[in-house]
């Protein structure tokens, strides 16, 4: 039998309803769901059914239903995307046949081990207007080349109208409205209920830093604030007006990372969380740095390279190093920038004598003029003579490891899982060298790199004992 899908945080919004006589009538939908990521996921399946319709045979099949089993039961309709890069809905049925299928404008993010769809205006037809739009679905998928195998099904599900509709703005303001110094950052969140019936939404929301990689996973953000107790009614608004989330508003580097808003609304027909990414275009203080880079080019030598594509009263760059579990200042470059502002792109190197056997950390600390400072992120560089080509450190470690690949550029794809299989985090394309995995939990992992000019992978374990 196939295995059960991981589908989880189903949407289904009603945009618009129309009349078109004769007792028919059409809805305007927003359809959406989370499924567990499945790299060999090739189609993924959504059948609709109304409530009452929904077959005896549904969410038990381990082969595609036909088009005559799907058109005899009355399905509303299909959605089937194809899965690939980029991801697109189809409006033929791979498995073959002409039921009914749906289309509209698909949309794909990650939110941690989940792929989420929202497939917005998707028009249902009915020539005999249901009194009452409850709607049941299968969602499966299919690695199969020819979309008839289902390998992993969840059915039953029910897409009804949620009690919960709500519209969020949410922002990040790069300075503080008032108040000394004026380099914090402040964030907004605001909501509307669109919600339809008498009964009330509780609403809380979470905010989270990002740990630098861009993919939303709770266990790997830096949770900065929680808010709960919201009650919205019909029509109702909420505005948390312009909120610091010290002390990372302020302090590198997480002052200088994208912020995530996670909102979760429980209304009469359930839960629903809705993720909202903050996208962090402040410029840091005092430089804006394009690149850095650390590489040994010898058994005595590690090069550093960095550039910067804005300095703004900029006194230099403070080379940072750490051997030994405590850093020390190497040496100072004076800035290239006159006067210290630029908005050209500038570049830096230094050489640095370093024979060490062990694993190196650098990092610069730029300075401007008044004596504000900033920190890059840090660069880690494998030690003399060391051929390893992925080392991590430390292992075993309790949850916090750095992942150190080979010094070269070529473009790597990096799946981190655990012993049964499960996708916990991701990397597509990655061109740099170093890699920081926080707050894993007790366990075995396997880390996988795969190199994608040449096809050639290679599997590390991460051991994590927290005592």
């Amino acid at each position: 039998d196939a295995a059960p899908c991981d589908v989880v945080n189903l949407v289904f919004n009603i945009k618009n309803f129309t009349p078109t006589g004769g007792g028919g009538c059409t809805y305007l939908v927003d359809i959406g769901f989370d499924i567990q990521h499945n790299g060999g996921n090739k189609y993924i399946y959504t059948h609709l059914w109304l409530g009452p319709n929904y077959p005896a045979w549904g969410g038990i099949y381990t082969n595609a239903p036909t088009a005559t089993d799907l058109n005899t039961s009355n399905a509303i309709g299909t959605i089937q995307i194809n899965v690939g890069a980029p991801d697109v809905i189809s409006i033929i049925y791979k498995p073959g046949g002409t039921p009914v299928m749906l289309n509209g404008t698909l949309t794909k993010t990650t939110v941690g081990i989940y792929d989420r769809y929202l497939i917005s205006n998707v028009t249902l037809t009915f020539a005999t207007c249901p009194s009452t739009l409850t709607i049941k679905g299968d969602v499966w998928a299919s690695q199969s080349g020819a979309g008839k195998v289902v390998h992993c099904i969840n059915g039953g599900l029910n897409f009804v109208p949620p009690a919960n509709n709500f519209n969020l703005i949410s922002q990040l303001f790069c300075s503080k409205l008032s108040g000394i110094p004026p380099v914090g950052r402040e964030y907004n969140v605001q909501m509307t209920s669109t919600n339809t019936s008498p009964n009330a939404l509780t609403v809380s929301y979470k905010v989270y830093v990002d740990n630098g990689n861009g993919t939303y996973l709770t266990s790997e953000e830096t949770l900065a604030a929680t808010f709960s107790g919201i009650t919205l009614h019909s029509g109702s608004s909420y505005n948390g007006g312009r909120v610091e989330y010290l002390p990372f508003s302020n302090t590198p580097p997480q002052m200088n990372r994208d912020v995530w808003i996670h909102v979760t609304v429980v209304g009469t027909s359930g839960t629903f969380d809705e993720v909202r990414r903050l996208i962090n275009g402040c410029i840091p203080v005092p430089v804006k740095l394009k690149s850095f880079s650390a590489k040994r080019s010898s058994s005595f030598n590690v090069n550093l390279a960095w550039q910067t594509s804005f300095e703004q009263n900029n006194s230099g760059f403070e080379i940072q190093r750490n051997l030994n579990g405590s850093w020390e200042t190497v040496e100072f470059i004076a800035t290239k920038a006159p006067g210290g502002n630029s908005n050209d792109l500038l570049s830096y190197t230094y050489s640095d004598l370093n024979n060490t056997k062990g694993i190196s950390q650098y990092r610069i600390r730029n300075v401007d003029l008044d004596g504000k400072s900033a920190y890059s992120e840090i660069r880690s560089v494998r030690g003399e003579d060391v051929t390893i080509k992925t080392i991590i450190f430390p292992n075993p470690s309790n949850g916090n490891v750095n992942v150190l690949l080979e010094d070269n550029n070529l473009i790597r794809d990096v799946t981190l899982t655990d012993m049964k299989g499960q996708v916990i985090n991701q990397w597509k394309g990655i061109t740099y060298n170093n890699l920081r995995i926080s707050n894993l939990v007790t366990g075995l992992y396997l880390l996988r790199v795969v190199i994608r000019e040449t096809g050639e992978s290679s599997m590390e374990k991460i051991i994590v004992n927290r005592r």
